[in-house]
């Protein structure tokens, strides 16, 4: 694969692959098992918080229906539309009035209205064009109420008086019930009154104002409509007459003995429908983090509420709008507009799924650009086609996979390091001496027979160090003999010359010579031989030579088969985390279904594995027993038949078992632990070895994943070790999911329990809320005692457990407020209480002085509670006004409940008693109140309250009202109309309570002037 030119560097690549590649791997499958354990966690919670949404959402329109068909049906309502459909088409101002309301509707509309829309709206619009001028009452209705704000010097007539008798009531019923505004519509299309007062008021439906517009679209799918259950919602519309804020509407018509005689149209308020998917801007409080959050799609793509990153951190948002590539028109709309709703597109994969009427999860690119786990599903609401989306940042969700991540590069970048430094240690020792022999062989090869290497390893290289020296000393001395013989012949050539000579001169002398040349010749074959001999030594030190280089080569041949089955063994590996990471993935196993997860265990594990058998067994409670819920045979390629093994027959195995480790048995007919097995089991099946890994449930060992091979000893490696203890992980998540999956059905069959007796609670509670309005005194019937009069009356829940009592006895007129302990069920019971006892002490007993109402009170509630007989203390907190025109006094008395007056532009308090009505107290015969008296000769405005309004929190520190600022705001606004005190009144608290702090208490606040 790789060319090394060095042996050191290619020892030291190798080692450090050993070394790396198992650690890369299970780096990498921890990652991706934690990445998706939390992607999963993550899909469950988002998705259970968009049910939740879903459900408020779905739950508040049909609500909303549900009050607008009752409206609808209610006899105020269709009394207050015929009253007010007849005034209006009845009313005509003269000529006069129109020549005054003209110019000065014109200017408000060019100027007043062009002005608002400036803020918000950036198109060139001629307003007169939208001046309403269909019917003549039309301009002079907007001078009167929108121009100057019902103080207009226009001659009353029977409109304005109809008005004056129902708006209070409506402007309640739209504060109550949290909408936009009212709508009363004639057949005709003309919009006859609406509470909010708005340019769209007294228009009609071919004023451009509102010509098209859902209003428009309303009179047309209504004019026909004869089905008085009927009731129809309309999407979100940029609507001008509200500034071209968001307005969604819902309709249906009044019947009056069958006959149709309008329509009534509320606005709901986008507030209270943005705050249901903020949840109040709780985010993290709802587990979507820093970045999660709920919203609405409608068919059209725009969104329905606000992006949590606009409301947040606007500034970001765009700068993510700009990266994602959105136009700059749109930014700039958003910008201008303040607001995502109906300008924001979102167009992602979750919300197409949605709009075909798919729900699920998946991670997606989001409106921002940004990658988002989603949550998707349609809204189930009639007449909307809207699509929730729940989702929260991927980046957020995999924070603490990332740190895993990062701290794992750390430890093996310094795992690396560590394997380098050991790899070039080890590579080094190894590749030093045979550098030196090699650099010493070259010498040699030269002909420098000097070389000599000093290589001190205490191994085989040392020892061919010790023969190399030792041949080249041999070869050494063999050279320096052949050098002398050399010479010894060049000596003998020159005497054989001398020799010649003489010979050739003294023939005499001529076998002498010849004996003398023979035994030359004799000395000559002794020292070839010599030489021969010589040779051979040579030569039999070169084999040695090349056996040593032979060894080496083994070596490297050796060398290079261990790194072969390291490679091999690295492919191994990487199939058999496949297989684990798609057992992890696989739907059995995250859907919790166990016992097919099982099987898929089993059979996957057999076949990855070089393993005859797979088993998964189950201990029981007790521990006494093992049964196999899916044993796997590869060579038939089956499932078993279940069995069970008892510890009575088997108490060695089953020890081990519990103790938590596996069991490793080569030979598994004499190994301890299994040995058991041998006679009823292990021979009969002809099974050699087995490998038994426990697996753990909450910390605890529940069974055992056996694996059993056939016909040969299985020594049982790392690789079967880590993937039968990976199954045994997995094992454990299929549980967790089967586990998870059990107890979301039982939540499902609890919430759907749970929300039936909710409806069921609710729905009593509404019959007690129309109980409660039936017993309190209407407003007419307050009007005819107390003209100028406001009741501020604000429930906490449902029904209420503050209430009021109002009537003209024996010549006086009688108010008392009074706050019952408790709110909800507990408090509307008392309310009963008190209203029945006040009917006998006032209407029957004719007790009008104040004191000694509350008296008597005190005794009946007492007694009806039989409170001398048991610990109930419930009571209540009273205070009573009593009017005498005829003597011009007023007295009071109160139980808890002060009494505020001014009188001369000066604020005067008179203090309660501390004492409650009821209760159990000593000496409760001897129980008295104080009665005052306040001369009422000149003009006095009063207020009674209860302590609801004082003590709600609210304000940037979150803290309560306070008596001393409720009594600031009454003597602030003490000499301005009644009806704007209420306003007044009630505007403070909204405020004050802002958009997050929810209402504690109950709130009565009264007020008159006399």
């Amino acid at each position: 694969m790789f060319k090394f030119k060095n042996i050191k560097y290619k020892l030291q690549f190798y080692f450090q692959m050993i070394g790396m590649i198992p650690m890369l791997m299970f780096g990498t499958y921890d990652y991706y098992t934690s990445k998706d354990t939390i992607i999963s966690q993550s899909k469950q919670r988002v998705t259970s918080l968009r049910e939740v949404r879903k459900k408020q959402i779905e739950d508040y329109i049909n609500q909303s229906k549900e009050e607008v068909i009752y409206f609808a049906k209610n006899r105020f309502f269709i009394d207050a539309a015929k009253d007010l459909i007849l005034a209006y088409n009845n009313y005509n101002p003269d000529s006069t009035e129109r020549a005054l309301i003209s110019g000065e509707v014109q200017y408000y509309y060019e100027n007043n209205f062009m002005n608002r829309l400036s803020e918000v709206d950036r198109k060139e619009l001629t307003i007169s064009k939208y001046i309403p001028r269909t019917n003549p009452q039309t301009q002079a209705l907007q001078y009167h109420y929108i121009v100057n704000q019902g103080e207009s010097k226009l001659s009353k007539n029977d409109y304005f008086n109809v008005h004056e008798k129902y708006f209070p009531l409506m402007k309640e019923a739209m504060d109550r019930f949290k909408y936009y505004d009212i709508f009363i519509m004639d057949n005709d299309g003309n919009i006859t009154f609406t509470v909010a007062k708005e340019p769209d008021y007294a228009t009609n439906v071919k004023d451009k104002m509102i010509s098209n517009t859902n209003i428009a679209k309303i009179y047309e799918e209504f004019k026909n409509k004869a089905d008085a259950d009927y009731v129809a919602i309309y999407d979100y519309e940029a609507y001008l007459a509200s500034a071209y804020e968001p307005a969604i509407f819902i309709a249906s018509n009044f019947y009056d003995n069958g006959r149709k005689i309008g329509t009534l149209i509320i606005q709901l308020s986008v507030d209270d429908i943005n705050a249901l998917m903020t949840g109040d801007g709780k985010w993290k409080e709802d587990g979507l983090g820093q970045s999660g959050e709920t919203f609405i799609v409608g068919k059209d793509s725009l969104m329905r509420t606000e992006s949590r990153s606009f409301l947040e951190e606007p500034k970001s948002f765009y700068e993510y709008l700009e990266t994602s590539g959105k136009s700059a028109s749109l930014i700039d709309e958003i910008k201008y507009y303040k607001t995502c709703i109906m300008s924001m597109p979102v167009k992602s994969v979750a919300v197409k799924k949605a709009m075909q009427g798919l729900s699920g999860e998946e991670v997606i690119t989001d409106y921002r650009g940004l990658s988002a786990l989603a949550s998707y599903s349609p809204v189930d609401i009639a007449d909307l086609k809207w699509n929730i989306v729940s989702k929260i940042d991927e980046d957020e969700l995999l924070e603490p996979v990332k740190v895993v991540r990062y701290r794992a590069i750390i430890a093996q970048f310094i795992v690396f390091i560590l394997i380098s430094l050991i790899a070039n240690f080890v590579a080094s020792s190894i590749s030093k001496p045979m550098f030196k022999l090699s650099a010493a062989s070259q010498e040699v090869s030269k002909g420098n027979l000097d070389v000599k290497t000093d290589i001190k390893t205490g191994d085989e290289i040392e020892d061919l160090s010790n023969a190399f020296n030792k041949m080249v000393s041999d070869v050494k001395n063999e050279k320096n003999s052949l050098q002398l013989v050399m010479t010894e012949l060049e000596s003998g050539k020159s005497e054989l010359e001398k020799q010649a000579t003489i010979l050739s001169k003294l023939n005499q002398d001529a076998e002498i010579q010849k004996i003398q040349v023979e035994a030359k010749n004799r000395e000559l074959e002794t020292v070839l031989t010599t030489v021969n001999a010589q040779k051979s030594e040579m030569e039999r030190q070169a084999f040695k030579i090349n056996q040593s280089f032979e060894e080496t080569q083994s070596l490297v041949k050796q060398l290079d088969e261990e790194k072969n089955f390291i490679v091999n063994q690295n492919r191994e590996f990487e199939a058999n985390s496949k297989v684990l990471m798609n057992l992890a993935k696989s739907k059995n196993v995250q859907q919790g279904n166990f016992e097919t997860s099982l099987r898929e265990i089993a059979q996957k594990t057999s076949l990855s594995l070089d393993i005859t058998q797979v088993g998964i067994w189950e201990l029981n409670e007790t521990y006494d027993a093992l049964k196999s819920l899916a044993v796997f045979n590869k060579e038939n390629m089956k499932f078993m038949e279940s069995t069970t093994l008892y510890q009575k027959d088997f108490p060695i195995y089953f020890q081990s078992i519990l103790s938590g480790d596996p069991i490793n048995a080569q030979f598994a007919e004499t190994d301890l632990n299994t040995s058991e097995f041998a006679e009823v089991y292990l021979k009969p099946n002809n099974i050699k070895s087995m490998f038994d890994v426990p697996y753990f449930i909450d910390g605890i060992v529940r069974g055992v994943i056996c694996c059993e091979h056939k016909y040969i000893h299985k020594e049982f490696g790392l690789i079967e070790t880590n993937f039968t203890k990976s199954a045994a992980d997995i094992l454990t998540i299929a549980y967790k999911s089967f586990q998870r999956k059990e107890a979301e059905v039982r939540i499902k069959e609890q919430s759907e329990v749970i929300e039936e007796k909710n409806r069921d609670i609710i729905a009593s509670i509404n019959y007690a809320k129309r109980i409660q309005a039936a017993l309190l005194p209407t407003d007419e019937h307050i009007k005819s005692l107390i003209p100028n009069h406001f009741i501020y009356y604000k429930p906490k829940d449902i029904i209420s457990g503050d209430f009021y009592w109002i009537d003209y006895v024996d010549n006086k007129i009688i108010i008392v407020i009074a706050d019952c302990t408790g709110h909800g069920v507990p408090g509307a019971f008392m309310t009963m209480i008190g209203d029945n006892q006040l009917d006998q002490i006032i209407r029957e007993k004719k007790i009008t002085s104040p004191d000694l109402i509350l008296t008597v009170l005190h005794h009946g509630v007492a007694q009806s509670l039989k409170q001398n007989e048991n610990d109930i203390k419930d009571g209540m907190d009273v205070g009573i006004v009593v009017i005498d025109h005829k003597t011009k006094k007023m007295s009071y008395a109160g139980a808890m409940n002060p009494l505020y007056y001014v009188q001369n532009n000066t604020f005067f308090e008179i203090k309660a008693d501390k004492r409650p009505i009821g209760g159990r107290t000593e000496g409760a015969d001897k129980v008295s109140f104080t009665k005052h008296e306040i001369d009422i000769s000149t003009p006095t405005t009063f207020y009674i309250c209860t302590d609801g309004y004082q003590d709600q929190f609210g304000g940037p520190d979150k803290r309560k009202y306070m008596v001393k600022r409720m009594k600031e705001m009454l003597f602030a606004g003490s000499n301005q109309p009644i009806l704007t005190q209420k306003q007044l009144i009630a505007d403070s608290m909204k405020d004050w309570m802002g958009y997050e702090n929810p209402q504690v208490d109950d709130m009565i606040v009264f007020g008159a002037t006399v």
